[in-house]
């Protein structure tokens, strides 16, 4: 196994150990992408908040949507307005320290949601967003 597919596997255990962060006190669900809406994000690059009477749930978690165009559209195809990666950051991915990624750091680039641990790996994304998205699970190989 190569460095970046050692990468990805390890990933893939961030974002489970990202799925119990998920949970707060009394056992509710916290919305990823803080709630807001991911089709708004990917379709037009807005942060519009989203409304928990339009949740969805992916990959155990839970995504508000801004309405019922939105939960539609997203329950569609889901994997499109997910975070790429499972929210990892995709820099520190290739490097072989996965680390996840932060709302206050994302990019859409070729109709997907990228997000970042710091503004110097988004900034080094948009230097070579290609090198970055041409990662793949393992599995889809």
């Amino acid at each position: 196994m190569g460095p970046a597919e050692e990468a990805i596997r390890q990933a893939t255990h961030l974002a489970a150990d990202g799925e119990k962060e998920n949970l707060r006190a009394g056992g509710r669900a916290m919305p990823a992408l803080e709630g807001f809406c991911p089709v708004e994000l990917v379709r037009n690059e807005r942060w519009v908040p989203g409304d928990a009477r339009y949740a969805a749930e992916y990959r155990g978690r839970i995504y508000f949507l801004a309405g019922a165009a939105q939960q539609q559209e997203f329950l569609a195809n889901p994997e499109r307005y997910v975070p790429a990666h499972s929210g990892t950051d995709p820099v520190t991915l290739l490097e072989g320290q996965p680390q996840p990624g932060q709302t206050d750091y994302c990019a859409v680039y070729d109709g997907r949601l990228y997000m970042f641990s710091s503004p110097q790996t988004l900034a080094q994304f948009r230097q070579n967003p290609r090198r970055y998205a041409g990662l793949r699970p393992q599995a889809s190989r």
